[in-house]
C-alpha cells in the first residue's frame, strides 16, 4: 500500500460542479480538497477569470483544488481544442490549483509534459471493465507519462470488478500515486473502501451526480466517515440483502463513530467472496 505523505489531496474530494458557492460548502462540511470541475462551471455561466480567481479563494480557505476541464469522450462538455484545454489547466496551477486531470490518449495530456509532476492522468471506462492484461498494460502505459498521480474507474457488472480496482488502488507508489473505484452500482463499496486500501481519493458531489454510482456526500461524510480513515482502518462487511442489511450498515457506523472502524454492505450472496479476500481486503468481522 502506499503512502499518503506528501500528496496535496486526501480522503473525499467534494466535486464542485454546479456553482461557484460549493467550494465554500466543501469547508463547512469539513472537506479537505474539492475539484473543480470547470467544463461544468463553464456551462452555468462561468468565464475563465471567474474559474482562476475561485482556485485563489479557495486555496485561501485552506482547500486543495483539483483543476478538471474534462474532454466530452471521458465525460466532459468541453468544446475547445486541446491546445486551450491544455494552456487553462496549466494557468490553473499557476493560479494555486495544486493538481490538473486529464485524459490519457488525449492530446491535452501529452502536450503537457513539463507540467506533469502537477497532473493526474485519468481513464474512464464508462461500460466495461479491462481484464487482468488490459488493466496491467494500461497501468504500465500510464505510468511511463511522467505523471504524480494516474487515475483508472472503469464500470463494475459484478463485486469482483470493484475488488480489482480495490486491489489495484493498493498497489501504487510513493513515486506514482493510485486513484482508483469502480463505477455503477456494483463499484459502490470501492468508493467507500479505496482510501483504506491506498487511494489518494474518492469523489462525491454536492448535486446530482456527476458519475454513475457516486454516493451522496452527506453519507460519506456523517455515515462512512471517509475522512478519518486510513490505511489502518478495520471494515465490517454486512453481508445482509435489502433493508436489513442497510440498517446494520447505518447502526454499526453510528457505534462506530470515534473508533477507526468502518461498516460496509455487500450482498449476501458475496459473502463467501469475501471471506476469500480477507488476505488482503482489510475486512476484520462479517456480519451476515
Amino acid at each position: 500500500m502506499q503512502p499518503s505523505v506528501g500528496f496535496p489531496l486526501k480522503g473525499i474530494i467534494g466535486v464542485v460542479a454546479n456553482a461557484a458557492d460549493e467550494a465554500a460548502l466543501a469547508k463547512r462540511m469539513g472537506l479537505g480538497c474539492i475539484e473543480l470541475r470547470a467544463d461544468l462551471l463553464i456551462d452555468k455561466g462561468l468565464n475563465e477569470a471567474d474559474l482562476l480567481a475561485l482556485i485563489k479563494t479557495s486555496k485561501k480557505q485552506g482547500l486543495g483544488v483539483l483543476f478538471t476541464l474534462r474532454h466530452p469522450t471521458h465525460g466532459g462538455t468541453f468544446e475547445g481544442s486541446e491546445h486551450e484545454r491544455a494552456a487553462i489547466s496549466l494557468k490553473a496551477v499557476e493560479a494555486g490549483a495544486d493538481m490538473f486531470d486529464l485524459e490519457f490518449g488525449t492530446d491535452a495530456a501529452a502536450s503537457v509534459r513539463d507540467g506533469a509532476a502537477a497532473m493526474i492522468l485519468s481513464y474512464h471506462d464508462f461500460n466495461a471493465m479491462p481484464t487482468a492484461v488490459e488493466l496491467q498494460e494500461l497501468t504500465d502505459r500510464m505510468q511511463s507519462s511522467g505523471a504524480r498521480a494516474i487515475k483508472v474507474v472503469p464500470t463494475a457488472s459484478r463485486l469482483e470488478d470493484a475488488l480489482t480496482m480495490l486491489k489495484w488502488a493498493g498497489q501504487g507508489n510513493n513515486e506514482v500515486r493510485r486513484i482508483g473505484f469502480a463505477m455503477g452500482a456494483h463499484g459502490a463499496c470501492s468508493r467507500i473502501l479505496t482510501t483504506v486500501m491506498g487511494g489518494e481519493i474518492t469523489y462525491a458531489s454536492f448535486g446530482a451526480p456527476v458519475a454513475p454510482g457516486q454516493i451522496d456526500i452527506d453519507e460519506l461524510v456523517s455515515m462512512y466517515r471517509i475522512n478519518a480513515l486510513s490505511q489502518q482502518s478495520a471494515v465490517t462487511a454486512v453481508c445482509i440483502d435489502g433493508n436489513e442489511g442497510g440498517r446494520q450498515v447505518t447502526e454499526l457506523n453510528a457505534s462506530y463513530a470515534g473508533s477507526d472502524k468502518v461498516a460496509v454492505g455487500f450482498a449476501a450472496s458475496d459473502k463467501s467472496l469475501i471471506e476469500q479476500c480477507t488476505d488482503w481486503l482489510p475486512v476484520t468481522e462479517i456480519v451476515g
